[in-house]
């Protein structure tokens, strides 16, 4: 697409559609409101239903003196209530500040305090873990809401427990019990019920939405609030259509939110883009790598984003055990990789295990998947742009399940810049910082203004960019490969180019190297079933190091090796947690240098 067509579009989009995401959402299913817009654990739930939800929500949440601008603090998992929440404050044109129970609780404190509502929304199985931050808090109601609330009607708690996947019995204790504040959801919604809403102020694209979380890579006990615009959700939206995209339509195909709320990746990519194209949305509220392979095999979906660890241990799950030994995945059609890149070895070998799972034989012959989706915390920061970079690919004229490594068809409504150290735009296949810009850019860092200015970056000509913090190139094509977050200092070998040169040997699966004072360690876990001696092929590796980058740097390499389902440890947002990697030094690590031993 021409870049004055992307203009054209985004200037008629404003002029018709400068409004709520309700209500964008609303006109673009009005015709298919018998239609299912979310399954919950078997639980189908019709758009009309979802709008009414949504209404009579907004209508209590009036009651309670929330407003346009109010910023309401939530803390859920992905269940229905979430979406209700979602479209009853976008009506009265209210933020919702999404955090996470995981957070410390004196910034939990601290996020619940600089909100201005009276209400608070819960999950009740999080709130006997935050309800000692949030007590202290001058908010008058916490609406409690409950894994079962969505259930089947004709299903009990008691009997998802019995299914072997994942009990949903309520977790409440005495604070929701005795706490005079404390309401359960469905208690509170009927408050809305038969009452029509008061005047309510126009909403209108550049109005804020939602304040959500980096994953923590910087500052994993403070993580940076987001806040974002209704027209980061509304705009990549109508950047979807088949008639923009000119790719294949979603309508009725099934989509899987699992990833965080407090991620925007949840709310704008699995969330909000699945609804605006008039899908499915199975929403799954357990959020753990060793339950994603249940969780698929559950909600069924034909589209998913999750991070590669998760796809990962999902796929060793089904090759080593025992009762998932004739399991298919004929349903899935894309499975896509966010959060942080596949390396190439990573690729091949989710390309080959969703191959022998007849991934996608439902719908087509082949998957088209996985592909390299985002690093570290651009996905977040820009709302969502790098989704439209996918999106840009999974059309049915991409080879599906190459096992060569596809990067990021750039699409015109994003820009996308590789930069050195002074700001000068670099060529083809040149690693430098990544940078992007849409009209869905992040508008700020809540109260935070130093990293706002930081994030905002100019190039040499005076072009202002969002930093995406992260290694990258393009090459001769134009597409856009991420490497490695940048967390390092920049005075020596950058760690991604140590693993590229260990994963050259496809006995490795993955690699993560880390720079400890002056020397590097690179934890290393080897392919599945490899039957290569691992010290020869370690030492090989070490040797590949020290010609490209000198015999000096292999007495400062080691090596650990990491084995297991999950072989390494995960932050919060499913990422591998590299400042573990860092904090660990060079503990259980080995040189494997023949020379010195």
């Amino acid at each position: 697409m021409k870049k004055n067509n992307v203009k054209r579009i985004i200037q008629e989009f404003e002029q018709n559609h400068n409004h709520s995401w309700y209500e964008e959402l609303y006109l673009r299913n009005i015709a298919n409101l018998q239609d299912t817009a979310l399954f919950y654990r078997g639980n189908s739930i019709s758009y009309k239903i979802v709008f009414e939800k949504m209404k009579t929500l907004a209508s209590a949440l009036q009651l309670s003196g929330v407003k346009k601008g109010t910023e309401i603090p939530v803390c859920l998992s992905n269940t229905p209530e979430l979406l209700y929440v979602m479209g009853a404050a976008s009506m009265l044109g209210a933020k919702i500040n999404v955090f996470s129970a995981s957070f410390p609780l004196d910034y939990i404190k601290e996020i619940v305090e600089h909100c201005d509502s009276n209400v608070g929304f819960f999950q009740d199985n999080y709130f006997s873990i935050i309800h000692s931050a949030i007590e202290c808090t001058e908010l008058d109601t916490y609406v409690l809401c409950s894994l079962s609330d969505s259930l089947p009607s004709n299903r009990s708690a008691e009997s998802i427990e019995g299914s072997g996947l994942i009990s949903f019995v309520s977790s409440v204790d005495k604070w929701t019990v005795i706490n005079q504040k404390s309401i359960w959801f469905y208690d509170y919604i009927q408050k809305g019920e038969n009452r029509a809403l008061s005047m309510i102020e126009p909403v209108y694209l550049d109005d804020e939405f939602t304040i959500t979380y980096t994953s923590g890579s910087t500052n994993a006990l403070r993580p940076k609030a987001i806040v974002q615009r209704v027209r980061s959700f509304c705009v990549i939206g109508r950047f979807h259509d088949p008639d923009v995209m000119h790719g294949m339509k979603f309508k009725k195909i099934r989509g899987l939110a699992m990833i965080p709320p407090h991620s925007n990746t949840d709310l704008i990519s699995s969330i909000s883009d699945t609804l605006m194209q008039g899908a499915v949305l199975a929403m799954e509220p357990v959020y753990n790598e060793h339950f994603f392979l249940d969780a698929l095999l559950l909600n069924k979906p034909n589209f998913v984003s999750a991070t590669r660890s998760f796809w990962i241990t999902a796929f060793k799950r089904l090759r080593t055990e025992v009762e998932y030994k004739h399991t298919k995945l004929t349903f899935l059609l894309f499975a896509f990789a966010v959060g942080e890149e596949l390396s190439g070895n990573e690729e091949r070998y989710l390309n080959r295990a969703l191959r022998k799972a007849a991934a996608g034989r439902d719908i087509h012959h082949l998957p088209f998947s996985p592909l390299c989706f985002s690093v570290a915390g651009g996905d977040c920061e820009h709302g969502s742009i790098l989704y439209r970079l996918f999106r840009a690919a999974t059309n049915f004229t991409l080879k599906p399940s190459s096992e060569k490594r596809y990067g990021m068809t750039p699409f015109d409504f994003v820009e996308v810049a590789v930069l050195d150290a002074a700001g000068n735009r670099l060529g083809a296949n040149q690693v430098g910082r990544l940078a992007a810009n849409s009209p869905c850019t992040m508008k700020c860092y809540k109260n935070d203004p130093a990293a706002t200015k930081a994030f905002f970056l100019s190039d040499s000509s005076g072009q202002v960019w969002g930093d995406m913090s992260v290694y990258g190139y393009m090459d001769k094509h134009g597409k856009v490969y991420m490497r490695n977050r940048i967390l390092d200092d920049g005075q020596s070998v950058p760690p991604f180019r140590i693993a590229d040169e260990i994963l050259k040997s496809k006995a490795f699966l993955s690699c993560e190297v880390v720079r400890v004072d002056d020397r590097f360690v690179a934890h290393v876990e080897f392919l599945p079933g490899c039957r290569k001696n691992p010290k020869d092929e370690l030492r090989l590796a070490r040797q590949r190091c020290e010609r490209e980058f000198g015999e000096e740097l292999g007495g400062k390499l080691f090596f650990r090796i990491h084995k297991g389902t999950t072989s390494f440890k995960l932050t919060g947002s499913g990422k591998r947690d590299i400042k573990a990697l860092i904090a660990e030094g060079i503990k259980n690590a080995e040189n494997l240098d023949a020379r010195r031993e």
